[in-house]
């Protein structure tokens, strides 16, 4: 049974569809495999055994009644803590220990992202920690804000290790084949940041392109997406959840390409740009980057056998730092100099990322230049100070979400036996050839059969 852990959400669908699977067998997996991990990763706020159950009993009805499936039908998926599932606590501040928002009231209603996924067919099984950076936003099992580190969710691949922040509860759970699927949030790298270092894959998606449920005013640099174990299951997630949205402000108005049609057609005549750190993120090395940096680009290069073209580009970008005056969430608007300097700073990316990406499909680059950070090492980080620990942290990613421009992480190694992640940049809505790319990755690394050492259900 341990191998069922790791049946992608592809696999799966097609053994329950064909009756070899039932969805409740396949759910109850899940419950037990998380019910044995949960103290080793802290994966979970709440884990809905109940509606989980129910979800899935409702599900095998349909199979054994012959109805249409859903492209996730019976597949367990989980989403964040502040990702609203009707009935279950919701928690909407996970950044600031004295925050009293989000205080885990039931959510009254499910988010477009739920709704979506279950109309997909697939079992949502419950919502996954979303700590902050270093015990910045933790909370204990009563839910009550915490400075307690082994409250905050570690990572599969070295437990003494974190997965990363915010989406950190998701990327434990489905890097350690408790779910095949996860749904994180991303506000500066929140999705791609920790799919790098638990080896998973992570999108940012276009601005618009998934409903997010939420003002605008406070969350228009943040998204939603897929966090996977393979490039196919990532893009049937985002087939499901993404698309117009009457309610939704900012919502792109054309229905969305179909994300799965063309993952097997390789890479054949993709032209690709490198930068190692857009000209300016060397300078927030650590001691194990110019190891972590060299083994991405040599994935990256060696895209060239699958009949890519990758070439070394030169352009060089501001530091990201100015844009926060925009009024981000977290940020208020900073009126007068400051925001005319963030303006500006923003145009100079957006012409930078246009002009590599009219004569480039995609532009490649390290997720980020670090492995993931011990406990002690990720907290002490954190105390040093916001400012440098954001460059730290996000300098290769928080630009995406001040433009709206879509990116892929995707692992593409080890190193001392931990991920690495690449990032794939491309054009609004070109996240049909992000995880295209991304399944060739995946293919020639040879990274896709490592699993974390974790107990065995």
């Amino acid at each position: 049974m341990t191998e069922l852990s790791w049946l992608s959400a592809s696999e799966l669908r097609e053994l329950i569809a064909s009756r070899e699977l039932s969805p409740t067998e396949v759910t109850e997996h899940c419950l037990s495999r998380a019910e044995a991990l949960e103290p080793v990763l802290r994966c979970f706020r709440t884990l809905d055994v109940v509606g989980a159950r129910e979800q899935a009993k409702k599900a095998e009805k349909a199979v054994l009644r012959g109805e249409n499936l859903g492209i996730l039908h019976g597949i367990p998926v989980s989403v964040k803590e502040h990702i609203a599932v009707e009935g279950l606590p919701l928690f909407t501040a996970g950044l600031g220990n004295d925050d009293p928002g989000g205080a885990g009231e039931p959510a009254r209603q499910d988010a477009p992202v739920v709704r979506r996924l279950r109309r997909a067919g697939a079992v949502v099984v419950g919502t996954n920690h979303m700590p902050g950076m270093g015990s910045m936003g933790l909370r204990d099992e009563r839910g009550a804000p915490t400075k307690d580190l082994s409250f905050h969710s570690r990572n599969p691949w070295d437990t003494g290790r974190v997965p990363g922040s915010s989406s950190a509860g998701a990327c434990a759970a489905v890097a350690g084949g408790i779910v095949p699927l996860a749904i994180g949030s991303d506000g500066g790298g929140s999705t791609r940041l920790p799919a790098a270092w638990s080896g998973l894959l992570g999108l940012h998606p276009t601005m618009g392109r998934v409903p997010m449920g939420q003002p605008p005013g406070g969350s228009w640099n943040v998204s939603e997406g897929p966090l996977s174990r393979t490039a196919r299951d990532g893009a049937l997630a985002l087939q499901a959840i993404s698309g117009p949205d009457g309610a939704e402000i900012i919502s792109l108005q054309t229905d969305p390409p179909n994300y799965v049609r063309d993952l097997g057609s390789g890479i054949d005549g993709v032209r690709m740009a490198w930068s190692d750190d857009f000209g300016f993120a060397g300078k927030y090395a650590g001691p194990e980057s110019m190891e972590v940096v060299a083994m991405i680009r040599g994935a990256a290069f060696n895209l060239e056998a699958l009949g890519a073209t990758v070439e070394p580009s030169d352009a060089k970008f501001p530091e990201w730092s100015s844009m926060l005056a925009l009024g981000v969430t977290g940020y208020q608007p900073a009126p007068g100099p400051a925001y005319e300097r963030a303006q500006d700073a923003r145009v100079e990316w957006w012409q930078g990322f246009r002009t590599i990406l009219t004569d480039y499909d995609v532009l490649l680059t390290p997720t980020i230049q670090h492995v993931a950070f011990t406990m002690e090492r990720w907290e002490q980080a954190w105390s040093d100070g916001l400012a440098e620990f954001s460059m730290l942290w996000c300098a290769h990613t928080f630009p995406h979400n001040f433009l709206g421009w879509p990116a892929l992480s995707v692992p593409c190694g080890f190193v001392d036996g931990l991920p690495v992640g690449l990032q794939i940049t491309g054009r609004p809505d070109s996240e049909a050839l992000l995880y295209r790319v991304a399944e060739s990755v995946l293919e020639h690394c040879g990274v896709s059969d490592r699993r974390p050492n974790l107990p065995s259900t």
